[in-house]
């Protein structure tokens, strides 16, 4: 267990011991309360700004102060970016401030969870912290479709993105989801049981030709069966998608059965 995946379970242990209890932890609330307390003397604050090319950034102004600063890019305006985005922040405050003075977190390191390694040790902690691993695991008696993943991001105020990966990440199930655009993978991932029964996405191949999601049907969000050899070679599997509105990607989950 890394440094920063410790922290994070101290968070949560003080937040449900002895804050609000709440499922949804308040980042500025545990970063005040919790964080700065137990940092030996070390600040941070929170400004918001308009950058051009990364959408937040923790640094240290001045080498002769223990004072950083927690920049969150003013242009994102979808609520669970901003809040994966500053604990993504905070771990970065956690976990390397000694290491580096200054970190510039675009997109893609915050999208992806195998990029460089302390960017990937950050999204760790902000995933971990913003829906811990007990809470997630509750809904893995429940179908893995577009209805589930959405109460899941509901209730931990996150996006659809970062619950299907979360939950795939914790699951014990034959579970799995891609992102696709105009009938192409753009990135998915499985389970490890998934992957273990050959359910696998790659980027760049096309959607299986008998998908729903290649086939466009109307009403994707309701769970379908799909036969073996659409999605899996030896296993149907119950099949939904969710177009996002944004960027024309869609969301495809598959749940396995077998």
């Amino acid at each position: 267990m890394t440094k920063l995946i410790k922290e994070a379970n101290r968070i949560i242990t003080l937040w449900r011991s002895h804050g609000p209890g709440t499922p949804r932890i308040d980042i500025n609330v545990a970063l005040n309360e919790i964080v700065i307390p137990s940092s030996g003397g070390d600040t941070v604050s929170i400004v918001e700004a308009d950058f051009e090319s990364f959408e937040g950034l923790m640094y240290r102004p001045s080498p002769q102060k223990r004072s950083w600063l927690i920049g969150v890019n003013r242009k994102i305006t979808y609520t669970p970016r901003r809040n994966f985005t500053l604990a993504h922040e905070v771990g970065h405050f956690v976990g390397h401030r000694t290491l580096r003075e200054r970190f510039e977190c675009g997109p893609e390191a915050l999208n992806d969870f195998d990029v460089e390694p302390l960017e990937a040790e950050a999204n760790d902690f902000a995933a971990h912290l913003l829906m811990p691993p007990d809470l997630v695991r509750s809904y893995d008696d429940r179908r893995f479709c577009v209805e589930s993943v959405t109460e899941l991001a509901d209730e931990f105020g996150v996006s659809k993105l970062a619950a299907a990966y979360r939950w795939i990440n914790l699951s014990r199930r034959h579970i799995g989801f891609c992102q696709s655009r105009d009938g192409y993978v753009i990135n998915g991932r499985a389970s490890k049981s998934a992957f273990s029964k050959g359910l696998f996405f790659r980027g760049q191949d096309e959607l299986p030709p008998q998908s729903r999601t290649a086939l466009a049907i109307e009403d994707l969000s309701n769970p379908e069966l799909v036969s073996e050899g659409v999605w899996c070679r030896f296993y149907p599997a119950y099949e939904s998608a969710y177009a996002t509105g944004e960027g024309d990607y869609i969301y495809t989950f598959v749940d396995l059965l077998g």
